[in-house]
């Protein structure tokens, strides 16, 4: 591979990360990689150098290159293998860890027990003796008074409890506040109309406008 200036126009993060690529393909089996550059900065990545004037080659020095730059096959070998072998047991592990059954956790508070040495106990609902009556509202809201107890008699007509009036007086007030708004629109109208019907010469005003 045969390379004119390749950083000449980078800058140095960039530049380094570019030769740091073509060294990875200069390793390979079979592989050259010969730079032509001035760029100074690139100089640590060679293993020989060339200085050429005037199209002459001044020198020809062999270095080591930097080690930041070159990973020893051998580690390159082994070290991606091991690392997902690692990342393999790890998630083993984890998923182990998950799996394990949970202690139950004790209550806050412990549940009531009765006072007396020998009790029956049962489950169920409880019913009228002889039939159900239904009580509803044809409005939904929460209930902020009951007005009867258990055991007191009651007739069509009595009060059972009241809900929440609040939302419902206020659309009360927007509805008669716009009742009003209303009536000052027609007296405005009506006024309007007074005086356009008071004017003796017709052609002072439109039929439109009346």
């Amino acid at each position: 591979v045969v390379c004119d200036e390749p950083t000449s126009a980078l800058d140095h993060e960039t530049g380094h990360k570019v030769m740091a690529l073509m060294r990875e393909v200069a390793m390979t089996h079979d592989r050259s990689l010969v730079i032509v550059t001035h760029d100074a900065r690139i100089f640590g990545f060679a293993d020989r150098i060339a200085r050429m004037d005037d199209g002459h080659i001044e020198s020809v020095t062999t270095q080591a290159p930097n080690a930041r730059r070159r990973i020893p096959p051998m580690l390159r070998k082994y070290l991606l293998p091991a690392l997902a072998l690692a990342g393999f047991l790890f998630g083993i592990i984890t998923v182990v860890q998950g799996n394990q059954p949970q202690p139950p956790s004790q209550p806050v508070v412990q549940p009531p027990a009765a006072p007396f040495a020998s009790f029956i106990a049962g489950a169920g609902i409880v019913e009228a003796r002889n039939r159900n009556i239904q009580i509803g509202t044809p409005l939904s809201g929460v209930v902020t008074e009951v007005a009867v107890k258990v055991g007191d008699r009651v007739k069509a007509g009595d009060l059972l409890f009241r809900l929440d009036d609040r939302q419902y007086l206020a659309q009360e007030a927007l509805a008669q506040a716009a009742v009003s708004h209303a009536r000052a629109q027609l007296n405005d109208a009506s006024t309007q109309l007074r005086l356009a019907q008071s004017i003796t010469d017709r052609r002072a005003i439109s039929t439109e406008e009346l």
